[in-house]
């Protein structure tokens, strides 16, 4: 047996589990890392409706919000966050935010100092559903992506100013 390939294979190191109950499960997106090494994520579902999670190697995990769904939050995060330089997350959820009676649509998100704010609640028309991480220009601009909605149903690309 050529054991060539294995040995130029690294190691792995477990840095934390998710346990669904208090900090998530299934989480989606590509971790962010801030200045001081802190891992950033968000986990899709959790004994609530997802997570947005901070993890340190002194502190461990810690979940920062537990979204509930309905009409003042979001639910159901499927990509990561990106941080300002205030320490600020924003990112999107797939489904919350209801607009009209179970009309959920997905909204975008910013966490700050442990308050999460809608700064945008999809109603469908302008696309529903979003689940890529969120982009941050140099101006605070966010950009994304819909997976459904629109004009056609088929999606959407967005920005939302400050």
């Amino acid at each position: 047996m050529h054991h060539g390939l294995l040995s130029k294979i690294g190691k792995e190191t477990v840095l934390f589990y998710f346990n669904d109950e208090t900090n998530g499960s299934l989480p989606w997106g590509t971790p962010f890392m801030d200045a001081s090494g802190a891992l950033y994520g968000t986990a899709e579902e959790s004994a609530f409706d997802g997570t947005v999670w901070r993890f340190t190697k002194k502190g461990g995990v810690s979940v920062l919000h537990q979204f509930v769904g309905g009409k003042s939050d979001g639910a159901y995060p499927r990509a990561g966050v990106v941080l300002d330089s205030k320490g600020n997350l924003y990112g999107d959820t797939e489904w919350g935010g209801g607009i009209g009676f179970e009309q959920f649509y997905g909204t975008v998100y910013e966490l700050s100092g442990g308050t999460l704010t809608l700064l945008h609640v999809f109603s469908g028309s302008d696309g529903s559903f979003p689940v890529g991480t969120v982009l941050r220009d140099a101006n605070g601009n966010l950009y994304g992506a819909t997976t459904a909605g629109g004009s056609y149903g088929a999606g959407t690309v967005w920005e939302i100013s400050p």
